[in-house]
């Protein structure tokens, strides 16, 4: 029953709804954190936190906007279906995980490669709000190549409609670099097709690159097993990432997290 006091009303409550309601009757669902009405037509949620099932967000920015600023599993529909997605609240806030798939999108991020590179999914099956996680992938373009190794570039796309429908500009990446041959001369160059990078981890040469002889290449400049994170503006909604090699050398990384917004 419901109870008054101190000018409130205080709900029954649980994670099941009551048996044998009569119309009128109120109740607070604490599974869907949200208030629900009994009517002729069974139970109707009366509002609901921005977010959930009953509330999906248009987008993880708009999610931000309304409040909301803790990393977690929210719902969101951007207009083909409801679903859940982690989103992440820092730098800005809005940020979507994709990973290979979910419910709405059953393939979320595509990718390929020429001669010489390794796809950047890395053998990763993550879906629904899992962090990609992906395995080793080995770029080599510039031993079979040389100096245009941008032709067996790998690469990684975002689904098309997924773009359009959460209005995609941005992506954000977290890759580890694993190991190389000693002899990257230009590499990696992770952040081509993008503009205004931000930093969150690794310096600069990390993230950006360069492409310079002995003793400036990029394997003489960097280390080994080493993780960077940045994010940047996209030049086209969908391809999110590049990599490979140039003029010498072989590289091993693993793409472990994506988010776009």
């Amino acid at each position: 029953m419901s109870s008054f006091g101190n000018d409130k009303v205080v709900l029954p409550s649980g994670s099941s709804r009551p048996g044998s309601p009569s119309n009128g009757t109120l109740f607070f669902n604490t599974t869907e954190n949200s208030v629900e009405v009994y009517t002729a037509a069974g139970w109707k949620t009366v509002g609901g936190a921005v977010g959930t099932s009953v509330n999906p967000s248009t987008s993880g920015s708009a999610l931000y906007a309304a409040g909301v600023t803790e990393n977690g599993n929210y719902y969101l529909d951007g207009g083909s279906g409801s679903t859940q997605y982690f989103v992440k609240m820092d730098n800005g806030g809005g940020w979507i995980n994709v990973n290979t798939g979910n419910s709405v999108y059953s393939s979320l991020l595509t990718s390929g490669t020429g001669t010489g590179g390794s796809e950047l999914l890395g053998g990763s099956t993550a879906t629904g709000t899992s962090l990609l996680n992906g395995g080793n992938a080995t770029q080599a373009q510039a031993l079979t190549y040389g100096c245009p190794g941008v032709t067996g570039k790998a690469y990684l796309d975002l689904n098309s409609t997924f773009a359009s429908d959460f209005s995609i500009s941005e992506v954000r990446l977290k890759i580890l670099y694993v190991s190389d041959n000693g002899g990257v001369v230009c590499g990696p160059y992770w952040t081509q097709g993008k503009s205004n990078i931000t930093i969150i981890s690794g310096s600069s040469i990390e993230v950006n690159g360069t492409c310079a002889n002995t003793p400036n290449r990029y394997s003489d400049r960097v280390g080994t097993n080493f993780t960077v994170e940045f994010y940047g503006d996209l030049a086209s909604s969908t391809r999110l990432l590049e990599a490979l090699t140039a003029c010498g050398g072989s590289y091993t990384m693993q793409l472990k997290e994506v988010y776009v917004r």
